[in-house]
């Protein structure tokens, strides 16, 4: 597991890619610059939406990635990605539909 790794291991892009790719919330034992590659956290919230929380707080505004976070699978945590989305992305009234549209509770997190 990534969170044991070597700190060598967890700032090497190939293997904290493969490592979210599989579960999205190890994301938060990867080195800070990879926090912040946009293809990386990509990868974890697709895996597992709650994994935005540990993302770099620029790619948090960024509705895009937000949305992916959004999407993940209901049991993931894709509902309530959005409450770590920054307070842009929780004001946008697409990006809050689109949580709505998944669950209505999601409602809580807009800003």
């Amino acid at each position: 597991a990534l969170q044991h790794a070597a700190d060598e291991l967890k700032a090497d892009p190939t293997v904290v890619f493969e490592a979210v790719r599989k579960e999205g919330l190890v994301l938060q034992f990867a080195a800070a610059d990879l926090k912040a590659d946009p293809t990386i956290v990509v990868e974890a919230v697709k895996t597992h939406g709650c994994a935005l929380q540990y993302a770099a707080d620029d790619l948090k505004a960024d509705p895009a990635i937000v949305l992916e976070a959004i999407k993940a699978p209901w049991v993931s945590g894709g509902w309530s990605a959005l409450q770590y989305g920054a307070d842009n992305v929780r004001a946008d009234p697409t990006i809050v539909l689109q949580a709505v549209d998944r669950v209505g509770c999601a409602l809580q997190y807009a800003a």
